[in-house]
């Protein structure tokens, strides 16, 4: 019985807690979002909006009247083939990526960066095929082999010709 009136009390007690918790949140958000006695003045005058122009008939333009050049691709990426032959550095474990903004510092140096990569892979083989989509604007990308082992990593500068479904091989 002792257990439970405790009970009974210390539930009234966290109930009147809550309550007063909550009507005191109340009164400060009243507080807080009240308006002020007096309406703020109006120091300069408002501009006077333009009427907007008639429409008529001969204003309209539809997707007909559209012009184009004619060699004028609606397409921003364009599908590259990529194939990779690291025979001749001393074959793998090797790790492949393609970067497309960079800046060849001295020969041989570049300032990468690399949030700009567009592919990477590890190379289990000699020779890798990657298809990969490149932005159109781009004819020329960076590729870099770095080795698990230890070795330099190889960089190589490579020119991207704009057209459609483009086969790029790299011998490193």
């Amino acid at each position: 019985m002792k257990y439970l009136a405790y009970g009974l009390l210390l539930r009234t007690t966290t109930l009147v807690l809550v309550m007063l918790s909550l009507i005191a949140c109340n009164d400060a958000n009243k507080a807080q979002t009240s308006l002020p006695d007096k309406e703020p003045t109006q120091t300069t005058e408002p501009e006077e909006l333009a009427e907007p122009e008639e429409l008529t008939e001969s204003t309209v333009l539809s997707t007909s009247d559209l012009v184009a050049p004619t060699d004028m691709r609606f397409i921003s990426h364009n599908q590259v083939q990529l194939s990779v032959d690291i025979s001749a550095q001393g074959g793998i474990p090797a790790y492949l990526s393609i970067y497309s903004i960079y800046e060849e510092l001295t020969e041989a140096q570049w300032q990468v960066d690399y949030d700009s990569r567009m592919l990477a892979s590890s190379l289990i083989k000699d020779k890798t095929q990657h298809t990969f989509s490149m932005p159109q604007h781009l004819n020329k990308v960076l590729i870099q082999l770095w080795f698990y082992d230890g070795r330099a990593a190889i960089s190589r500068e490579v020119s991207v010709n704009k057209n459609s479904n483009e086969k790029i091989a790299v011998t490193l």
